[in-house]
């Protein structure tokens, strides 16, 4: 999961990364079936509860603000299946 989860939020010469919140909902989106949900609702907690992933969040969601619909700046861990 942490190799996807760099795999998406980092550039590559063939791609600009997508935001930390994006690459998060798409974790959560697979928990149950591509990741182990315990997984994602760790990551998503450790970076939700991080002060410099937080202040990256709002920094994004501030910037997005500016020319698109704000997204929500936490992200909610996987429903319990």
């Amino acid at each position: 999961m942490a190799d996807s989860f760099e795999a998406m939020t980092g550039s590559r010469p063939y791609r600009k990364g997508m935001p930390v919140e994006e690459a998060l909902n798409e974790l959560i989106a697979n928990a149950h079936t591509q990741f182990d949900p315990r997984c994602v609702d760790a990551l998503v907690e450790v970076i939700n509860d991080s002060e410099p992933w937080q202040a990256l969040l709002d920094a994004a969601a501030e910037s997005a603000s500016r020319t698109t619909a704000l997204a929500p700046s936490r992200v909610q861990p996987a429903p319990a299946s």
